[in-house]
Parts: C-alpha cells; sequence; structure tokens
C-alpha cells in the first residue's frame, strides 16, 4: 500500500491528537464500548468471567448456580476495560445480561435501595435484541405463558413484540386488558416462587413505550402519583412499608430470580476504592457494606436447578481487597471471591504497548484516508517497547499524548476532559438527574471558585460543606454558602432534593426551615420539578420555606443549566486519572465563566420572590 504523502501526515498529525482524552473510562463508555480495547491484554481476566459463566449455567444444583470474584490492580492498569469488554461480549452475542454497579455515590444506609435502582436502570440498557434487557425478560415471560397454554405456539422475537404492543393502531384498553392476563397468567405458573404479582405487572408493563418510564420508575423504588399508581394497577411504590430495607432487599432477589431464569446474569461491583470519611450507623466504610450485600446476595438468593445461573464480580485494588476485605468476619471474603483469592491484572509488556498503539491509531488514519510509513507513526516501535515493565495502559497513553505533536494546536488537557465529560452527561441525563450528591458536589465546587467574588449582588465570602448538628441534619443540607447581600450578612443553606418518594422531599424540607436548628437564615430548595400535591406535610414546609418571614427560594433547574458544573466536578474529581492539577481546572473555570455566569447559580443568589417557578415538569 502506498505511504500518503508525508506533508498530508503531518498536517492532519498538527490538526488532532488521538491521544488527547487518554483512557479514562466513565459509566457510560463501560455501557456503549466506544474506545479501542486491546483484547489480549490481561485477556486471562475476561476470561475467567466468561468461564465462570458457562460454569454457572451448567450446573445441576441450585446451590452452584451463584458464583463470585474478584478482579484486583492498580490505578490505571485496566479494570474499567475489562467491564466494558465483558459487557460488549455479551451484548454482541447474548450469553448473559449485564448488571453495572458504581457503588461510588451510594448511601449507606440505604445500600438495598440504592442497589434495586442500579438494577432497575442497568436492566433498561439495550441488550443484544436491540430492546431493553427489561423488555427480553418480559418477552420471555410471555413466551413462557404462551407455550403453557400452547406448546406449539410460535416463540415472539423481543423486537417484534415491542413493535406489535407499540403499533398505534393498538387500542389502549386492549393493552392494559393484555397486561392484565399476561400478569395473572404468569403468576399462576411462578405460584411456587412466590414472585410479587405487582412486580410481574410492572415487568409486562416495560413493553409499552408510553408506561416504560413509569413501570421504570416503580421498579426502581421510586414513588408513582396516585393517578398513575391506579392507572397501572401498581402500589405507590414497590417499597412501600416500615422496613423499606428489607422490602428492596426481597425485591432484589425476586428480580434476580426471574432474570436467571431467562438469562445467564454478570453483576460487576465497581468503585469501591473511593476515599469516604462516612460510615454506617455501626461504623462501616461504604467498601465494607457493598461487601455485606454481595454477602447477602450470594447467602440469599435461592435459585433452581434450570437457573442460569449468576456472577458476581467485584473489581477493586490490590490494597482494599488484602486490607480491607479480607480482613472482614463471618466468611465475608469467601462470599466476594469464592476461591477466597483475587485474580490479578498486569503491567503492560512491550509487545501490548505497540499493539494497542496501533490500536488506537488506526481509526485516526482510517477517518482521514492516510496510510502512514508505519502503524505506529510518528512514533517509533523501539520507542514503544521500553515504555515495558511496570507502565499501566493510562500513563502509556499519556506520553504518547505528550509526544504527539508539541505545537500546542490541540485543545488544552482540562478542555478535552471537560469536553469528553459533558458529552457523557447528555447522554445520561435521566440517570444522573436523580443523583443529588452529584448535583450538590459541582454546585459546591462552583461556589468554591466564586469565593470572595460578587453574583446579583451577593458576595460570597465562603462556604461550609459540614452542616452542623451533622446527626440532625442528615446531609439533606448539603452545604452553606455565607455571604453579604445588600449590608446583611446571610447564612444560606442549600438542599438538593431530586427524588421522588414524598417523605425524602419532606424530610429534606423539615430541616430548610429550621433556621435557628443550622444557623441559617435563608434556605434554598433546588428541585427540577414539582412537589406532589398529595405531600402535604412536603407542601406545608415549602410554603413556610417560600412565605416573607423565612425568604426562602425555589431554584429550578434543566439538565443543561447544572451539565456544565456537573463536568467540571467530574473532571476536578478525576483529576489524577487525566494527570491535571487543581489550578488548570479552576483557571478553565474562571476562564470559560463557568460558574459566574451560571443560571442556577444565579437563581440559587437570586432576591427570594415567595413564588413556586413555573413551567415545572411533574413529580
Amino acid at each position: 500500500m502506498t505511504t500518503s504523502p508525508i506533508d498530508d501526515i503531518q498536517a492532519a498529525i498538527k490538526k488532532e491528537n488521538p491521544f488527547a482524552s487518554l483512557a479514562i473510562v466513565r459509566e457510560q463508555d463501560i455501557w456503549d464500548g466506544n474506545f479501542p480495547d486491546l483484547e489480549s491484554f490481561n485477556a486471562h481476566a475476561s476470561n475467567a468471567v466468561f468461564e465462570a459463566i458457562n460454569r454457572v449455567r451448567k450446573a445441576t444444583s441450585g446451590h452452584n448456580k451463584i458464583t463470585s470474584m474478584v478482579i484486583t490492580a492498580q490505578k490505571g492498569v485496566g479494570k474499567s476495560h475489562i467491564i466494558s469488554r465483558i459487557r460488549r461480549r455479551y451484548k454482541l452475542d447474548g450469553t448473559a445480561l449485564f448488571i453495572y454497579a458504581g457503588v461510588e455515590t451510594y448511601s449507606l444506609h440505604f445500600i438495598n435501595r440504592e442497589f434495586q435502582q442500579t438494577l432497575a436502570e442497568s436492566l433498561d440498557r439495550i441488550g443484544s435484541q436491540n430492546v431493553t434487557q427489561w423488555q427480553e425478560l418480559a418477552t420471555f415471560m410471555v413466551n413462557k405463558v404462551l407455550k403453557t397454554s400452547n406448546s406449539e405456539a410460535k416463540t415472539n422475537s423481543a423486537q417484534k413484540l415491542v413493535a406489535t404492543l407499540n403499533d398505534s393502531t393498538q387500542p389502549t384498553e386492549k393493552i392494559y386488558r393484555w397486561v392484565g392476563i399476561m400478569t395473572s397468567k404468569f403468576s399462576r405458573l411462578t405460584r411456587s416462587k412466590r414472585i410479587d404479582v405487582d412486580l410481574v405487572r410492572a415487568i409486562f408493563w416495560t413493553l409499552s413505550e408510553e408506561q416504560t418510564p413509569y413501570a421504570l420508575k416503580w421498579l426502581s423504588g421510586n414513588d408513582l402519583s396516585p393517578k398513575k399508581a391506579e392507572e397501572l394497577e401498581l402500589p405507590k411504590s414497590s417499597i412501600l412499608g416500615r422496613d423499606s430495607e428489607s422490602k428492596a432487599f426481597e425485591n432484589i432477589s425476586q428480580i434476580l430470580s426471574l432474570v436467571s431464569d431467562y438469562q445467564a446474569v454478570t453483576i460487576c461491583f465497581d468503585e469501591l476504592d473511593t476515599v469516604d470519611i462516612r460510615r454506617s450507623k455501626v461504623g462501616l466504610t461504604r467498601t465494607h457494606v457493598v461487601a455485606q450485600l454481595i454477602k447477602s446476595l450470594v447467602d440469599s438468593i435461592n435459585l433452581s436447578s434450570e437457573s442460569n445461573g449468576i456472577v458476581i464480580l467485584t473489581v477493586m485494588m490490590p490494597d482494599t481487597w488484602k486490607w480491607k476485605i479480607k480482613q472482614m468476619p463471618g466468611g465475608v471474603a469467601d462470599r466476594v471471591s469464592a476461591a477466597n483469592e483475587s485474580i490479578q491484572l498486569q503491567f503492560i509488556d512491550d509487545d501490548s504497548i505497540v499493539e494497542l498503539v496501533k490500536l488506537w491509531l488506526q481509526p485516526f488514519y482510517q477517518q482521514r484516508n492516510l496510510n502512514p510509513p508505519t502503524e505506529v507513526y510518528p512514533f517509533e516501535e523501539n520507542q514503544l517497547r521500553k515504555l515495558g515493565g511496570e507502565n499501566s495502559v493510562r500513563r502509556v497513553l499519556q506520553w504518547c499524548r505528550e509526544r504527539w505533536y508539541d505545537d500546542n494546536v490541540t485543545p488544552p488537557p482540562v478542555e478535552n476532559a471537560y469536553n469528553k465529560e459533558l458529552e457523557l452527561l447528555k447522554k445520561t441525563r435521566t440517570i444522573w438527574i436523580e443523583e443529588e450528591d452529584k448535583i450538590a458536589n459541582a454546585l459546591c465546587l462552583g461556589f468554591h471558585t466564586l469565593s470572595g467574588k460578587t453574583v446579583n449582588k451577593f458576595q460570597i465570602e465562603r462556604l461550609e460543606k459540614k452542616v452542623e448538628p451533622t446527626k440532625d441534619n442528615k446531609k439533606y443540607i448539603k452545604f452553606k454558602v455565607i455571604g453579604k447581600h445588600k449590608g446583611k450578612t446571610i447564612k444560606l443553606g442549600i438542599s438538593v432534593l431530586q427524588k421522588t418518594n414524598s417523605n425524602s422531599v419532606m424530610a429534606g424540607l423539615s430541616r430548610l426551615v429550621a433556621y435557628k436548628k443550622f444557623d441559617l437564615n435563608r434556605g434554598c430548595f433546588v428541585r427540577s420539578r414539582t412537589v406532589s400535591e398529595t405531600a402535604s406535610k412536603a407542601q406545608e414546609n415549602l410554603t413556610k420555606l417560600l412565605s416573607p418571614q423565612y425568604g426562602g427560594i425555589y431554584a429550578d433547574f434543566k439538565p443543561e443549566d447544572i451539565e456544565p458544573l456537573l463536568a467540571v466536578w467530574l473532571v476536578y474529581k478525576g483529576r489524577d486519572d487525566y494527570d491535571l492539577k487543581d489550578k488548570d481546572i479552576i483557571d478553565f473555570v474562571d476562564r470559560k465563566k463557568l460558574a459566574i455566569d451560571n443560571i442556577l447559580i444565579h437563581k440559587i443568589l437570586s432576591e427570594p420572590t415567595g413564588k413556586i417557578p413555573e413551567g415545572l415538569s411533574d413529580d
């Protein structure tokens, strides 16, 4: 093949750096898999998972139908690449369904409720049949009913069934009646398993595009409005009751039992290594609480011999495994890893480095119809081989980024990282819009960059991240902004309350109006949707907050209002991965005016009007 003119190649090299964003893998990357993956590198780890899936599928006793394993590696070696490789394989060949639990933002007190939401959201991802994994399961359930009634009945494909149910010519009444019939018949078939009939009904509703958002909301454990609950013949929530954690775990067990009847399942727990100063009521860290959840899953989920099985994979750093998990009493380590040992990822060797760089450069040249002198041009193979040994994938790609072209024509690293995070956020709005801590952290970082500056005649002096008394606050008031407005010192408490659960909203608002207890003289309620009219106590506290006596603010927002700050916060949180300095990130925020011109920050610091914003989305 003839080499392209070197001037054309050099012009392309000067214009764009394919290594600019490095190999930082976020949750959406894991689901999409839209990055180069050298499948031969650390193949022993991904192959071990695939072998485990085959093993549990072929097991003849229910006891052997669930197993667990641990993968350990130092930072940047490629744990997330392995996870994405596993997800990509399942999506291509349909050998298993995939559940991804990034536990970094999990509440230590409601771990079961958090995992139920993760389970519901993961099953809402597209599977191997180009419909969601929920819809694949629902189709399996439909076919089981039809085959029982008529052994010669044709098997529906998931795509065809979804298309039929969502045909605009289908009468709505017919679909409602069909869901009712299917629910009744499937529940009779599985009576011995004691599967909750409401759970069965909600899964069938995922086949309807119109009702899927509500079915997903219910399956996640969030409240439905009374009207919608009545329409779908579901309780208001799937975790109603005093002991919501026990009910959530019961839901998890039943969902996994149903799913594994249809297909083998891999559940992947990730992000156990994040530093977390918070502890549970009995003094456990997030790592310990997640490990106990895994133990409960292994010990409590009863699978039949006909089940396709479950593999629980947990990825972590070696020290987390050695000094935290393995030191836990009660056989926890044996449940987190059935072999009581970890599969270790290796640093990248010289041959793999050369193949990795080829893999990253191939689409760069192909998209420009260029044929370089060598597959690793502008690098030399001998140069790359010298990087072997104790180097991670991330360090190798960083080396390539820094030596690609030294003329400052490519965007600075901060901007590349920001653009990557912003793009991922736009794809996942329906997921992160519920994550109150993530939104609060983004706002907190934005306000931090504004210390000493004035916005809307509000002079920002400092932030207080710890709201005393902490035991009473329970993190409902996320932080305080202290400053001056019209010569008066303002102590502004900020609550981000995105949950649809009316009890959570009521609890947050009750603290936000407790000015004396939490040393406030103004409160701000940050929420993108309405407060349910039926939540009387929450409405009472909201009225109090917005009254002239309290002078509080209802700051509404759209996803695009918070996304720039959220992207910056994600870059800041991953600054070590991106190899960025704090000052570079703060300078970028100032230069782009991401905080000082932010719409939501302006609303938070606005003059109180006592009004509920118009145009809010329904709770």
